[in-house]
This record gives C-alpha cells, sequence and structure tokens, in this order.
C-alpha cells in the first residue's frame, strides 16, 4: 500500500509538472519542482542600516525594514502637465464604467487560486470559494455599494508586507529583497473584476512589445527576439526592474508603462530597422528582394511586464534612445535605478561609454534576461553551464526522495527525471542556436543523469544507446529538435505584426552577412532539425499552419529519427568491435579470462575487480 502510494503521488506531481512545462506556465512549473525537491531551509541574514553598520537586534531590524518601505512607497510622483497634455486621448468606454454585474463577481471568485496567504483579515480563498452559494448576494452589494462611493473599507487596503529575497547580491541589502503585499482576499476578489474592467484598456495601449501578462504570449517570446537581434545585428541592452504589487499593480503599470514609453520615443527614429515578409518561404532569402509585400519593421523595446531591453545598432542611436527614456522617466516621476541598470556591446573592442543623467552605466559581457542568459558574443556556453548547473541542483535534491527510493517504480523516477530535472535543462532551449558540441555538452549530462536514475556505471559496459532504450527516451539532440520544431511552427501560426515572427522571418535593412563562415544562424539549426524529422523545408509551412497537425508530424519524424541514429550508432559500435576482436584473434589469449562472461583481462588485479562485478550481474 505505502509503495502505491508513493507511485501514484509522484506520478501525480509529475503530470503536474509536466503539464506546466507543455502549457508555458514557467511560474506554476517551479511551484511543482520546489514541491518535488522540498522547500528550502529558510537562512535569516543580519541587516544593514543605511549607514552600512550591520544591525543583530530584531526591533532595530523591524524598523530599519519600516524606514526602507517608507522610502519606496512614501513619495508622491507627480507626472508632469507636459506629459500628460502630449497623450493622445482615446474614445471613451462608457461600459467600463457601469455597475459590475454578480456574473463578474462569480467569474472573480471561481478564478481564485487556492492556498494564497489570508492577509490581515484572515479570511483564506477557501472560504470564499466554498461558501460562494451563500457569500454571492452580500458580497456583491457590497461592491456595488463600493463601486458608487468610490471608496472602500481600510481592511481592504491595508497590506502586510513580507519580504522574499531574490537570490542576488548581499542578504543584508534591504535592496536585494522584494516586497510582497498580503491584502485582503476579498479585496483581492473585488480587484479582480476591476481588472477585467481593465483589460480590455489594457489591450488597446499595450505596445507590442510588451508580452507580460498577456494572453497567447510568454517569455519564449521576447527570449527568442532578443536572440535573433542579436543574430541580425549589433545591439546594446538595458535592463532594469522594480517593485511589485497586487492583482491590479501590473495592468496598471503595464497601462502606465505603455504611455511613457509612448511620451518617450514619440519623436525617435532610433532602433533597428528590418525588413520583413511572411507570406514567402523561410529559407528563401529572394522574397525579400521584391520590391512589394516587404515591410520594414522598426525594432526599439522588448518589454515583458516590467523588464525592459532597448536595442540599437550603435552606441550613439543607444545614448539618445536612454537620453528620451530617461526624459520620460522624470515627466512621469519615476526614477531609473542605477544600480541594476546594465549596458552590453556585441563584438565591440572599445566598451561602450553609457550615462544617463550623469552616470556611469556598468558594462556587463552577459546577463540574465526573463531567466536566459544573453552573452555579447552570442556564445551559449555560459547559459548551458546555468542550465546544467541548475538541474544538477535538481536531481541533487531529488537523490534521497527519489532516486534513492526504493518503494518508487522506475517508471516514476522517470517521469520524475522528465517533469523536474529536463524541463529545468531546457527552459528557454526552443530559442537556441545551438552548435554540435554544445549538444553532446547537454547529451553526456541527460546520459549521466540516466545512468544515475538505472544505478548502471561504466563497469557494466553499457552503451549510450542502450541506457536511451532501457529508459524508454531519446537522446538530447533530438529532445531539442523537438522543441526547437514546435517552436517554430507556433511563431509561424502568429500573427503577422508580432515581434517574433518579424524577427524570424526579417532580415536587417541595411547590411550584409561577413565574408568567411558566418555564425550559424537559428534558420541553419532548424533546416538542419527539419531533415532529421523527415520533414521538407521547402514545404513545412503548410503543413505548420494546422497544430495539431504540425505536433504530430513532428512527434512521428523526432521517434523516426531516433530509431535511424541508434541503428547508425549501433552499425558503429558492432563494426569497432569487429576491428577489436580481429586485433585480440591476432593476439594469444591470456590466463586471466572470467569464468562467466569469457572476457579476457590481461593481468589478476583486471580480473579481480572485473569478476566482483561479473557475479553481481550474474545474480540479478
Amino acid at each position: 500500500m505505502a509503495r502505491r502510494c508513493a507511485n501514484n503521488y509522484w506520478l501525480q506531481l509529475s503530470d503536474s509538472i509536466q503539464r506546466a512545462s507543455d502549457s508555458g506556465n514557467v511560474r506554476g512549473m517551479y511551484e511543482e519542482i520546489k514541491r518535488a525537491t522540498g522547500r528550502p531551509v529558510a537562512r535569516t541574514a543580519l541587516l544593514r542600516s543605511r549607514s552600512g553598520e550591520l544591525i543583530s537586534n530584531r526591533t532595530e531590524q523591524l524598523n530599519r525594514w519600516v524606514e526602507h518601505y517608507l522610502d519606496l512607497y512614501s513619495n508622491v510622483n507627480n507626472v508632469s502637465q507636459e506629459a500628460l497634455d502630449a497623450i493622445e486621448n482615446l474614445p471613451f468606454l462608457d461600459a467600463l464604467d457601469a455597475e459590475p454585474s454578480v456574473e463578474e463577481l462569480n467569474k472573480a471568485i471561481d478564478i481564485l487560486p487556492c492556498g494564497k496567504a489570508a492577509g490581515e483579515v484572515g479570511i483564506p480563498p477557501e472560504v470564499i470559494k466554498s461558501g460562494k452559494p451563500a457569500l454571492l448576494g452580500p458580497l456583491h452589494e457590497l461592491l456595488c455599494l463600493c463601486w458608487r462611493e468610490g471608496q472602500v473599507p481600510q481592511d481592504m487596503r491595508d497590506a502586510k508586507i513580507i519580504t522574499l529575497y531574490k537570490n542576488i547580491g548581499d542578504r543584508s541589502d534591504c535592496n536585494n529583497y522584494r516586497g510582497i503585499s498580503l491584502l485582503s482576499i476579498v479585496g483581492k476578489v473585488f480587484a479582480r473584476v476591476v481588472l477585467g474592467r481593465l483589460q480590455a484598456l489594457a489591450d488597446r495601449v499595450y505596445p507590442e512589445s510588451q508580452c507580460g501578462f498577456r494572453a497567447q504570449r510568454g517569455t519564449s517570446d521576447m527570449i527568442f527576439s532578443l536572440r535573433q537581434l542579436q543574430e541580425k545585428c549589433q545591439p546594446f541592452s538595458i535592463k532594469s526592474g522594480v517593485k511589485q504589487g497586487c492583482v491590479l499593480a501590473p495592468t496598471l503599470f503595464g497601462i502606465f508603462f505603455s504611455l511613457l514609453l509612448k511620451f518617450a520615443f514619440r519623436d525617435s527614429t532610433e532602433g533597428i530597422l528590418l525588413h520583413t515578409r511572411s507570406d514567402g518561404k523561410l529559407f528563401n532569402l529572394a522574397r525579400l528582394r521584391a520590391r512589394t509585400k516587404v515591410r520594414a519593421v522598426l525594432i526599439r523595446e522588448l518589454l515583458f511586464a516590467d523588464d525592459a531591453a532597448l536595442s540599437s545598432q550603435t552606441e550613439e542611436d543607444l545614448q539618445r534612445l536612454l537620453g528620451c527614456f530617461a526624459h520620460a522617466c522624470r515627466e512621469f516621476g519615476l526614477t531609473i535605478n542605477i544600480r541594476i541598470t546594465n549596458v552590453m556591446g556585441q563584438d565591440v573592442v572599445v566598451p561602450p561609454s553609457i550615462t544617463i543623467d550623469g552616470n556611469q552605466l556598468e558594462v556587463a559581457e552577459r546577463f540574465t534576461y526573463l531567466g536566459s542568459t544573453i552573452s555579447n558574443n552570442l556564445s551559449l556556453d555560459s547559459e548551458i553551464d546555468k542550465r546544467i548547473a541548475k538541474a544538477s541542483s535538481v536531481m541533487a535534491k531529488l537523490n534521497e526522495r527519489v532516486w534513492s527510493n526504493r518503494q518508487l517504480s522506475l517508471h516514476t523516477k522517470l517521469k520524475v527525471y522528465h517533469a523536474c530535472v529536463t524541463s529545468t535543462l531546457l527552459y528557454g532551449s526552443e530559442t537556441w542556436t545551438t552548435y554540435a558540441k554544445q549538444e553532446n555538452r547537454l547529451d553526456c549530462f541527460h546520459l549521466r543523469c540516466l545512468h544515475r536514475i538505472l544505478n548502471i556505471t561504466w563497469e557494466d559496459r553499457v552503451t549510450n544507446t542502450a541506457v536511451l532504450e532501457q529508459a524508454g527516451t531519446m537522446s538530447m539532440h533530438l529532445l531539442l529538435c523537438r522543441r526547437r520544431l514546435l517552436w517554430l511552427g507556433h511563431v509561424h501560426r502568429m500573427q503577422d505584426g508580432r515581434i517574433p515572427k518579424d524577427l524570424l522571418y526579417g532580415e536587417l535593412a541595411a547590411g550584409a552577412r561577413p565574408t568567411g563562415r558566418p555564425a550559424l544562424r537559428f534558420k541553419d539549426v532548424c533546416k538542419r532539425s527539419l531533415k532529421t524529422a523527415f520533414i521538407d523545408p521547402q514545404t513545412w509551412e503548410r503543413l505548420a499552419v494546422d497544430r495539431c497537425s504540425w505536433r504530430r508530424a513532428v512527434r512521428e519524424g523526432v521517434r523516426r529519427g531516433e530509431e535511424l541514429r541508434s541503428r547508425e550508432l549501433e552499425d558503429k559500435h558492432r563494426l569497432r568491435k569487429a576491428r577489436q576482436q580481429t586485433r585480440n584473434n591476432m593476439v594469444a589469449p591470456s590466463d586471466f579470462i572470467c569464468a562467466n562472461c569469457g572476457r579476457d583481462c590481461h593481468a589478476r588485479i583486471g580480473l579481480a575487480s572485473h569478476s566482483r562485478r561479473c557475479r553481481q550481474r550474474v545474480v540479478r
């Protein structure tokens, strides 16, 4: 019974992680992985005062937090009248002012997530959801009353702030913590009703470059776009972060920030100009030489919520962009955090010198954008190092709970491995432009993990093909191929005008690839992957239009590709063994031959070591 319960628990958890990974729900995926690996032990650290002195007294530490958050949240940001006058007036939406309906409130309660902190009032979300039949009427009356009077009860506005370490920088620095507001659950329900109204306005205001908190968009869109910009030109990138807020805060900030960008770049022509055309074949560059149907696209900013990257082709253009951006921030009452703002020049001899209000920005060789490492030389080595390190950490955390757990079946362990370790290892891999040596590094780690799960050592002399067959999985080369092709089909199905699609089908308006052997492009690895999956590179677009047909073709093609690769490796293995056997036949056999398997160990110490392991295999 205990064995069956343990297997069912891990199978359900693995399925939950896999569903989150397949649907692009990165947050849900990592929450479930944390459940699998166990919550880390909370560590406390001393805080530093403004003067830099360490504070150990609990009361003084609380006072330091009060001082820190008063500095962050007590200042009143005033937007200048000039900035307000420059914003284009949109047509009125009278429907947004109507009193909320019962249906809106009912929907807000239904989508309320469970398992969240209750806030200062102490009413958890489960109480609201379970008591919805009795509470729906009174809550709707209260909501309409608040709507008419323009005020809500004070306990819905009060928040309890908890601090979470960002896992970067000094633990004693208050700036390296994120303040999370625990709000009233009833207030969150009301806020979700307002959020539904605001979303209609946000969709009219958001620029195409904003992919945060929007349907059918995710981090992969912006990671892919930034990597494509690196392939096609020489960008400089700026990254800044801001505080998180309540349910309404992301949408409100998104609207506010979108208007700020419109004001900042209303007269700007700096950026990266591309020519793109998506109605031709991807691998036929002649389509961009047509006099019609080619669109000019200016890529200036890439946004995901409050993560921003500004790009330009020259240092001077970037300085002008940042000047406009800094001026707009002042007009809208925002402050740029110079400490976490970086600039990166791609393949430059002299590091760029970029300033904001006289402050020199730090030049970075690499930085993390939406969880993916971006390097100034287009290399994926740093990103692969980071992904292997994170996957190794997950592998180690699951050692006692899963890999060494004799109650779990091999099938369960492999499902946990694919759900937790592989999903961590391959985060963002659909956007990678990988060379063979980089794929080999990932494959070596993949096989090393499978050896550990299957309890196979080098002394067993089991081939990699046999390991993959025993595990019922495929090599990392084909796993990368499958993810890349699924992403390729997803981008192809996007509407024209989406930044990832424009970048995939576009090229620089002015410029040429360097002489010699150019760097590998994403198009090149896509073409290689299509051939690996037995899909015609000339006709794949017609197949990719239908999502189900495309996914079915990719899965079948990758399966055939793995079978072909396995046969080729087995043939090479047999040929190598035949050559070895021929050489052995030319040498007289020694006196140290294993009695169980007949292997010639050539020496007494080799025979003794081999016999112990060979007897164990015979017993098993």
